[in-house]
């Protein structure tokens, strides 16, 4: 990232009382949706609910964190169970090809460089959970320095060194090949080795973001920041590539707010924020990444800034350099027109209040039950402590010819309103969220057991979770890929060699002026897609038809083994398997084979690799020149190429 930009006094002291004002009025808006999500933490976690007497059950009925549970796998399923739930397509045909490498790249950089399933998973939760979820995107950079002496240096590594920030210490001697010098001997320099430089996604704790009140999206908000409580040595450290001024700045006694401690209450926590001992470098601060417009320039035309607050002092200040705000929300229940969807709590909580109702009266009812109690007439004669007692085998003295003043109290049984009531309101909660028992596997008897009618009823019930899937895409996955295809254009200035898989024989090589263009971007998830069983058994059906079909005369020309391929393909991802292990495209199958298989030649001789012509052989070979001496020691890599390749005819 590109260090911040020179502040003016007056411009420092401008913007950072306009910061300090707008995140006075966020944090006044998101206070009333803090209460909603720390109440929202108090149902997930099903821990207490409401004011119980003293000796009554404090039983509590976990239906938000059983249908958050339940729907989350089925989401995450869909994104990671088969193909990749955002396509890139090349706008025009000559960026086909760097769609393809993009698209290479950025499967590499989730699979590989991010922790993607994690991410995932806890955007997805927090979206479930708290009505939004939230997800910050951006580009890590960082780097060390670091000494090296080198017996040989080429010309051209000592350049890109130098390209790099490094500078030479000891030149050496000139190192001179057939007359030619290629470099250095004995040669010591300062490099540039680079830890991280690559893609940042993390998801947001709740309340971590805030916005400008009254802002319907994230890219119309005037004002957005995101909030964290770093070490103060981890600031330290940041200081020189994020061109913080650190001045008059010193960790305190920093708490966490309202809402994280009652979290952290509810989970019988303490607040780890503040000082750790006595050493002031392990304190905490609080800090404050913003992103707004301002006219950095003075020419009166307002451009995207973004501004770091540490302890309320404004430390860096300068261009967005993504020039947007990098933060993503996404919501399973859109509120038409407002930035706060709706949760899939809010659909539950009401079920859940009855139901611990109702499970705390039966266990009551049950209680009383099974202990059971006993009338006895006032002055009866009878021993009321052996009675209350009640030990097994005991004696209970009671006075001669009273007998009969102890009797025990009846009690209805638990009527069958009371188990009808139950399944009703389970009735509603699934009707309402969307999530039944047969998706989850809890059904043991079903009205409709035959396998179609399972299927059926199951696809009804899909329909919901396919549509949060949807907008998951829309909202985040879609706004994500773009900003990782921007990134990656952006931020990658050398080239990047990667063994995209375990099984590659070569690595990878993504150069940065192949990754230009203009590209669109295709959801392949959401309300079109069927079941994963039911997509097999259609295409093995469909299979069978294509076959029987590329038999015809005129059926020949329809099926081609494009076709066959793609069709096998979505049957093998359908079953979750990778299907480049199992099955080869059969447009790069040719060309795979043609830089090592054997292919024919021109006068049907066979050479290896596809080398070679009818006039000519191999080297060493008749008929092709010999490949000369070795090189002596020390000759560049690149000149052994230079020569081996000149003998070839």
């Amino acid at each position: 990232m590109a260090k911040a930009a020179k502040i003016k006094p007056e411009v420092k002291t401008k913007v950072q009382a306009y910061l300090l004002g707008e995140l006075a009025e966020a944090k006044r808006f998101d206070q009333s949706r803090a209460k909603d999500r720390e109440y929202a933490d108090q149902l997930l976690r099903g821990q207490r609910l409401g004011e119980v007497p003293k000796g009554d059950p404090q039983v509590v009925s976990t239906d938000a964190a059983d249908a958050i549970e339940s729907v989350l796998p089925d989401i995450l399923e869909i994104f990671n169970g088969g193909d990749d739930p955002v396509t890139i397509k090349p706008r025009t045909v000559k960026s086909r090809d760097a769609a393809r490498r993009m698209a290479e790249l950025i499967r590499y950089q989730l699979a590989h460089q991010l922790p993607w399933f994690k991410v995932q998973y806890t955007w997805c939760k927090d979206a479930l959970a708290y009505r939004n979820g939230y997800l910050q995107w951006g580009w890590e950079f960082r780097y060390r320095w670091r000494e090296s002496e080198f017996e040989r240096l080429q010309a051209k590594d000592l350049d890109e060194i130098l390209w790099d920030g490094g500078e030479v210490l000891e030149q050496g001697q000139p190192w001179a090949w057939n007359g030619r010098q290629v470099g250095w001997l004995g040669c010591r320099v300062r490099e540039r080795v680079i830890i991280k430089n690559q893609p940042l996604v993390k998801p947001l704790p709740p309340g971590a973001f805030l916005m400008s009140p009254g802002a319907s999206d994230i890219e119309d908000a005037p004002f957005a920041a995101v909030r964290d409580y770093p070490a103060f040595h981890r600031v330290k450290q940041e200081a020189a590539s994020m061109g913080y001024d650190l001045e008059g700045v010193s960790p305190g006694a920093i708490a966490s707010d309202d809402e994280t401690t009652a979290r952290l209450a509810e989970r019988g926590r303490e607040d780890g924020l503040g000082a750790s001992g006595d050493d002031p470098e392990r304190g905490r601060v609080e800090r404050y990444v913003c992103w707004f417009h301002w006219d950095l320039a003075g020419d009166g035309e307002l451009e995207p800034a973004m501004a770091t607050l540490i302890n309320d002092k404004l430390v860096s200040l300068g261009p967005n350099p993504y020039q947007a705000t990098p933060v993503i929300s996404i919501s399973p229940i859109l509120d038409t027109h407002q930035h706060e969807g709706v949760s899939l709590i809010d659909k539950v909580k009401e079920f859940q209040h009855i139901k611990t109702a109702l499970y705390r009266a039966v266990i009551k009812m049950i209680r009383f039950a099974t202990g059971p109690q006993n009338l006895v007439e006032r002055d009866a004669g009878v021993d009321l402590n052996s009675l209350l007692r009640g030990q097994p085998f005991s004696v209970v003295h009671v006075n001669a010819g009273k007998l009969g003043a102890v009797k025990p109290l009846e009690r209805p049984g638990m009527p069958a309103e009371v188990r009808w009531f139950a399944e009703w309101i389970e009735a509603l909660k699934e009707q309402r969220v969307g999530v039944t028992r047969l998706n989850q596997g809890l059904e043991g008897k079903s009205i409709n057991d035959t396998a179609r009618g399972m299927l059926s009823l199951m696809a009804k019930a899909d329909k919901r979770i396919r549509l949060i899937a949807r907008l998951f895409a829309e909202m985040g996955y879609k706004p994500l890929f773009r900003a990782l295809i921007k990134l990656n254009q952006e931020f990658i200035d050398r080239d990047l060699v990667v063994a995209l898989t375990a099984e590659a024989e070569e690595d990878t090589v993504f150069n940065p002026d192949e990754l230009g263009g203009d590209f669109d971007l295709v959801v392949n998830v959401g309300l079109g897609n069927s079941d994963k069983a039911l997509t097999v058994q259609q295409g093995q059906q469909l299979l069978g038809i294509l076959g029987e079909l590329g038999q015809t005369p005129g059926g020949a020309a329809m099926v081609t083994p494009q076709n066959i391929y793609q069709l096998i393909k979505t049957i093998i991802d359908a079953m979750g398997w990778q299907s480049a292990l199992i099955i080869t495209d059969p447009d790069q199958g040719g060309e795979a084979n043609g830089r090592g298989g054997i292919q024919p030649a021109a006068g049907g001789i066979a050479i290896p690799g596809g080398a070679g012509s009818a006039g000519g052989g191999l080297p060493g070979q008749p008929g092709g020149a010999g490949v000369p001496g070795a090189l002596p020691p020390g000759a560049p890599p690149g000149a052994v190429g230079a020569v081996q390749g000149a003998g070839v005819a």
